[in-house]
């Protein structure tokens, strides 16, 4: 089974969701695979995208820092889903949280993440509201203490008040891990400043601190600088102490090893059996010494057992040597017979053992005689320590005459006191009533500042749903294209198909027109055939007429001739016959005649169904020229709406483009007033830190008068002793 990488499972995951997977998102989780940092700062993320997200965290190994930066995801409770994922596990090491108005319950979530995540190592919530809310703010400096895997943590800019100073004293107390605190810009003051530098006090682990814009006093300052310098310089010498004493361990093992290995070789079987169990002792020994070197050992002890360190491992290895080599001498004497067999058979290994002996008695004598040099140190050490003793003595002289020359002045200043007394009864009246204004002072500057601050938090919430309805616009403008789009496709479609069954009825019509003007051609063909026959007809009865009228005429001869040959009856016989035979042929010719018309009404009747065929053809054809006609213009009122359209399309991109336009303007505009409103806010924080600076100088000068009048007055009853004059 492949496993998907992060951005395919975050497609995969939107596509589950019904979501589209935003282009930036996805191209920020595509670069993390390769770079290790998931960068989104300064990005809108919806709800369920931030779902989405968590989920891509809890099963990515890549993903090992991620930046969401200035992205107010609070606003939306989005963090939530991702603070969730971090809970249930991940390999994130690096957390930028910087600018999204964390406060309230979020913080205390937080807390929970950093009870249950064990990878985490650096966080940064720059510019949020942990302080706001007190409890919250206990939670998560609970959570604190019982991690033990963070390193560094920025809390600048985080309305931390000496309320919350208690619960930091106790993360300076308890955690071991961290090791770099950011509480820069905050408002801690003199209380805070106090029980900070009383968790310093305890704390070994902290390098860096910046306290900058807090208006805690410079010598509170000093003092936690000062403690954490002696925190990074016992760190060193930890370090390089832990270093030393591993490597002595190694070569103190070294030696122990070689010197079983040479003292088995002259060893009979029951002295090989005590062997192992010194050298099993031994071993458990050092395993011991290993382990006790970084737990047992205090950083502030660490300077004076790394000097002992060394005379204790010089005597751990010669003390063995010495008595080792006494108990051998006893043991070869006592085991002579046995060692005698044995040396039969392994001469030449014994020779080798005297050799490396002798050379194990000249490294025990180096080691004497650096003992030697050692005790020699030793003794200078004495003498500087005694002429020590006598420069104390010397002090102790000097602190007498200086008590006696105190107790001179003191007479002299008894007087001076009594004075000092009444200016400062003066000086404490006016130091109330400036209290009292400046205190006034500071609440005007404290409502200024929660008014300040709603206004902030309104506008950010104006920007927010401004950016939801710039969002939501876009989508129905995306929406909106995406119909005009299909709508422009589907008559696309509809237009070819009418163009196809057009083109197809066109090419039907000229088939059958086609097959129409052949048959009238085949009909014009025979009908010309039928008029020819019909002028031979004509022709034969014109030249019938013809010989009727000639013989009309004959026989009107022939009748003025019976008439003038009325005598003759054979001629008239003969005319008779000739009668009766132009009778018969004028019957056969009517008979002809009558046969040609029933040929041309015949014909005349077959011509009536083409010509009806070709007249409905006709009314097909118009009725197709109409259809087509109608077809045309369906055809440019298609055109006319799709130019409508397309003119539309064109509008809603110019609209669009006006709308990008504007959203640019307006994404603009909101970073030119994000930028105004942090300039406001640090102008503001600058005038309230100038304001409390200025409060604090005064209270500082203050407490400075009044200390350097209660000393003077100590100093004015101790010179009166037990009876002072009041």
């Amino acid at each position: 089974m492949k496993m998907l990488k992060d951005h395919e499972l975050f497609v995969l995951l939107c596509e589950k969701r019904g979501l589209k997977p935003p282009s930036d998102v996805l191209e920020a989780i595509k670069n993390a695979s390769a770079t290790g940092e998931l960068q989104l700062s300064r990005v809108s993320i919806l709800v369920p995208i931030c779902e989405v997200i968590a989920q891509v965290l809890m099963s990515s190994s890549a993903i090992k820092r991620m930046d969401l930066s200035d992205c107010m995801l609070n606003l939306s409770k989005s963090l939530s889903c991702i603070l969730n994922a971090l809970c249930e596990g991940s390999n994130m090491t690096s957390l930028n949280l910087k600018g999204n108005n964390i406060h309230g319950p979020t913080v205390a979530q937080l807390g929970q993440v950093l009870v249950h995540n064990n990878t985490l190592k650096l966080l940064n919530v720059e510019w949020n509201s942990l302080g706001s809310h007190v409890d919250s703010f206990t939670k998560f400096c609970d959570g604190l203490t019982k991690n033990h895997n963070i390193e560094e943590l920025d809390l600048r800019y985080n309305q931390i008040s000496p309320y919350c100073a208690e619960a930091l004293c106790k993360v300076l107390r308890l955690n071991k891990s961290l090791k770099v605190l950011d509480l820069a810009w905050n408002t801690i003051g003199l209380q805070g400043g106090q029980l900070l530098l009383t968790g310093m006090q305890e704390n070994k682990n902290i390098v860096k601190l910046n306290l900058h814009g807090n208006c805690i006093p410079a010598d509170i300052v000093h003092l936690i600088e000062e403690r954490t310098r002696s925190n990074q310089s016992r760190r060193m010498i930890s370090v390089t102490s832990m270093t030393k004493e591993i490597e002595k361990a190694k070569s103190f093992l070294q030696v122990t090893d070689n010197k079983e290995k040479i003292v088995s070789f002259t060893d009979s079987d029951s002295t090989i059996q005590s062997r192992l169990k010194y050298r099993r002792k031994k071993k458990k020994r050092v395993e011991l010494f290993k382990k006790e070197i970084p737990s047992g050992m205090t950083d502030d002890s660490m300077e004076k057992t790394s000097n002992e360190s060394d005379t204790n491992s010089l005597t751990n290895l010669l003390v063995p040597a010495e008595e080792n080599l006494k108990r051998d001498e006893p043991r070869n004497d006592i085991s002579g017979d046995d060692s005698r067999k044995n040396n039969k058979i392994c001469s030449s290994s014994a020779d080798a053992a005297t050799n490396k002996i002798k050379e194990l008695n000249q490294i025990l004598q180096d080691r004497t005689t650096a003992i030697n040099l050692l005790t020699n140190e030793v003794g200078v050490k004495a003498a500087e320590i005694e002429a020590v003793r006598s420069q104390i003595d010397q002090l102790r002289t000097e602190l007498e005459r200086v008590k006696e020359e105190r107790d001179k002045l003191t007479g002299e200043k008894t007087k001076e006191i009594l004075d000092l007394k009444e200016n400062h009864k003066e000086i404490e009246e006016g130091w109330k009533k400036v209290h009292k204004e400046l205190e006034d002072a500071y609440h005007k500057a404290l409502l200024h500042k929660k008014e300040y601050e709603v206004r902030i938090r309104r506008y950010e919430r104006d920007i927010h749903r401004s950016s939801l309805e710039i969002s939501s616009l876009k989508e129905k403008i995306i929406s909106i294209t995406q119909t005009y789009e299909d709508l422009v496709l589907k008559d696309k479609t509809e237009m070819h198909r009418l163009r196809r069954e057009i083109k197809e009825r066109e090419s039907r019509h000229k088939n059958e027109i086609s097959i129409v003007k052949n048959t009238l051609r085949d009909t014009t063909q025979a009908l010309e055939d039928c008029q020819m026959q019909l002028q031979k007809s004509r022709s034969e009865l014109r030249d019938v007429t013809e010989s009727q009228l000639t013989l009309k005429a004959k026989i009107n001869e022939m009748e003025h001739l019976n008439v003038r040959y009325s005598r003759s009856e054979e001629s008239l016989h003969r005319v008779k016959e000739e009668k009766e035979n132009l009778e018969e042929k004028i019957e056969e010719s009517q008979r002809t005649v009558s046969s040609l018309q029933r040929q041309v009404v015949a014909l005349q009747s077959e011509l009536v169904e083409p010509q009806r065929r070709y007249e409905l053809l006709n009314d097909e054809l118009i009725q197709e020229k109409e259809k087509t006609g109608r077809l045309k213009e369906e055809l440019a009122e298609e055109r006319e709406r799709a130019k409508e359209q397309s003119i539309q399309i064109q509008k809603m991109t110019l609209q669009i483009t006006a709308l990008n336009t504007q959203i640019n303007d307006i994404r603009s505009s909101h970073a030119d007033t994000l930028r105004e409103r942090d300039k406001e806010r640090t102008q503001l924080k600058d005038i309230i830190a100038m304001k409390e600076r200025e409060i604090n100088d005064l209270k500082a000068e203050e407490v400075q008068r009044a200390g350097q009048l209660y000393a003077a007055f100590s100093k004015y009853l101790g010179s009166r002793g037990p009876n002072p004059v009041l």
